[in-house]
């Protein structure tokens, strides 16, 4: 989660205030349609993690269930949106383009969904070092990515959507391959119900979080301009420090607290 505080000198040296301003309108979006990508699904697998967990097959059911419910949402989604954009997400996108920006900003959270849940299993697990590095890897990947395609190339807010949208497909894959090792692509109707029933009202919790902390940038994007949302971001990441511990506490409390429960 640091990786934007550290790749800060990078940015703000070979990227425009504009540039800056398109990545983080588009991230915030993205961020906003993740929500529905998963569907708090992903919190359900830490609610009924430990129901599950001592019977093999149906833990392989669970999981199952979950990643293709994911999979197929995922993929309605995006086809819908890229279809609709004129109609819907243009509309919360003023001065910058849908191609290339928003179409690769589609792309990358439409990949990003099966890895959070493979990491949400690793923590109901206790499994931290592998956990940490997992995200270490990313993290690495993401930062050369960014310095050749930034730096070198020269790409500017192009390379850095790119380098996000290579990453996530990197961890979708090797997801998918972990995923299929240990359990079937296949929905169970009475598993996706109970889990349905229990991570669709987590999706309101989500929006507001989401209001309180990225719709800003849309808001100052449509008032003044998109170079401004680029300076504003920047100063977003100081005070989002503490947002980076605050995020590290909870993911150690999340499977202490339900296993207890």
């Amino acid at each position: 989660r640091s990786i934007g505080l550290f790749m800060l000198r990078v940015y703000t040296g070979y990227l425009t205030p504009n540039d800056y301003g398109i990545f983080s309108i588009v991230t915030s979006i993205t961020g906003f349609l993740g929500m529905f990508y998963l569907l708090g699904l992903n919190g359900a697998v830490s609610k009924y993690y430990y129901e599950y967990e001592d019977d093999e097959v149906l833990f392989k059911k669970f999981i199952g269930t979950i990643i293709t419910t994911i999979v197929i949402i995922s993929l309605i989604l995006t086809i819908f949106l890229f279809g609709t954009h004129k109609i819907i997400l243009d509309k919360f996108i003023k001065g910058i383009s849908f191609y290339p920006y928003m179409a690769i900003g589609l792309l990358t959270v439409g990949f990003s969904t099966l890895f959070p849940i493979y990491q949400s299993i690793l923590q109901m697990q206790h499994k931290a070092e592998k956990y940490a590095l997992q995200q270490f890897s990313v993290f690495l990947v993401t930062l050369l990515l960014n310095i050749v395609f930034i730096v070198v190339i020269k790409l500017g807010v192009i390379g850095q959507l790119l380098s996000a949208l290579i990453v996530s497909i990197i961890a979708f894959i090797y997801a998918f391959v972990v995923f299929t090792k240990f359990t079937k692509w296949k929905i169970n109707k009475k598993i996706i119900v109970r889990s349905m029933k229990y991570s669709m009202p987590l999706v309101p919790h989500s929006l507001a979080g989401w209001i309180s902390t990225l719709s800003d940038r849309i808001i100052l994007n449509n008032l003044k301009s998109t170079s401004l949302v680029g300076i504003y971001n920047v100063g977003y990441q100081f005070g989002n420090i503490i947002n980076m511990v605050a995020t590290a506490v909870n993911s150690s409390f999340i499977p202490w607290f339900f296993g207890i429960m």
